[in-house]
């Protein structure tokens, strides 16, 4: 890389609504990291016609908020689930550390298919979503690979995997959302022991990204939704206005009034059959991942719903 560039050497590879957006704005509070809240989620490795524009344009990004910090942070929640991105990492970053955040994955998938809800992205059941998952892999549009696939992103051990044909073991640091949850500022020391850089640092730990009913869930609909009336206008208007961060900026500020922050968190109970059909789903993935990790992962496995750690978690984004 060019030496005046500014480019992102600490990737936040995911998982989706495993406290990544928590995670992500209380590193950015570190004075050693550089991390624009508008590079928080943002595609630049995964989307194709965002990477074409080359490193200059993530660049000018980082540009407006660098001041020589030693870590440069970047994520997208999918990032750990898109070989092709791993693939660009590797090419324009092969040194980079990564951040992962795992959580319970039947916890997780239940938690993202409300978070779609939330957004107007998915009308179908839960029990209906989950079973359309393969045909979705198979027919479905880019936007409905990326938004209404489920299941398939809680096979954690499957994943690591693919990123260690890239990349070492060593360049990881795996944190647990309910560890998060329960002590962060033990999960935050380790993260910056990991990263290199102040581990007594305190950043103020609000909990952002929580999965709430929105006020107008039509409008959150159309700005998430693709189409070809929304891709004209942001092509020939939007773009031609605005800059990307100030567009970015734009763009959550909008989301962030039509979800209501201090409103009623999204009710997310389910039939028993199904979350044991789930729990049996992840069973063997879960199995590998504690031989690899060579952590204990009890409450990844399947409990009676009375007995379940999870019900004493709150969902974190």
């Amino acid at each position: 890389m060019n030496d005046k560039l500014i480019f992102p050497n600490t990737i936040l590879l995911g998982v989706q609504k495993a406290a990544t957006t928590s995670l992500q704005r209380w590193l950015a509070q570190h004075p050693d990291v550089c991390a624009p809240d508008v590079l928080k989620d943002y595609p630049y490795f995964y989307n194709d016609s965002i990477y074409e524009k080359g490193p200059e344009h993530i660049s000018r990004i980082y540009r407006k908020s660098f001041h020589g910090e030693s870590v440069i942070l970047q994520g997208f929640v999918s990032y750990i689930f898109d070989e092709k991105s791993l693939l660009r990492i590797k090419k324009d970053c092969p040194d980079a550390k990564f951040l992962l955040v795992l959580r319970n994955p039947v916890e997780r998938a239940i938690s993202a298919y409300y978070f779609t809800r939330q957004r107007g992205l998915e009308e179908r059941s839960l029990e209906q979503a989950f079973a359309d998952e393969d045909r979705i892999l198979q027919e479905g549009s880019e936007q409905e690979k990326l938004e209404l696939t489920y299941k398939l992103r809680g096979l954690y051990y499957k994943q690591i995997q693919v990123f260690l044909k890239y990349f070492d073991m060593d360049q990881l640091c795996i944190s647990f959302f309910e560890h998060i949850k329960e002590d962060p500022n033990a999960e935050l020391r380790k993260v910056f022991n990991f990263l290199e850089i102040d581990p007594d640092f305190q950043p103020n730990l609000v909990v952002e990204n929580k999965t709430k009913v929105p006020k107008n869930g039509k409008i959150l609909g159309w700005i998430y939704r693709d189409t070809k009336v929304k891709k004209f206008l942001i092509e020939n208007i939007v773009d031609k206005l605005f800059p990307v961060d100030l567009k970015i900026k734009i763009k959550w500020a909008i989301v962030d009034k039509l979800v209501q922050k201090d409103g009623p968190s999204i009710k997310k109970d389910i039939p028993e059959a199904l979350r044991k059909e789930l729990y049996e789903y992840y069973a063997q993935d879960v199995d590998s991942l504690e031989q690899l990790l060579d952590t204990d992962l009890t409450h990844y496995k399947y409990q009676p719903i009375d007995q379940a750690p999870e019900k004493q978690l709150e969902n974190h984004g």
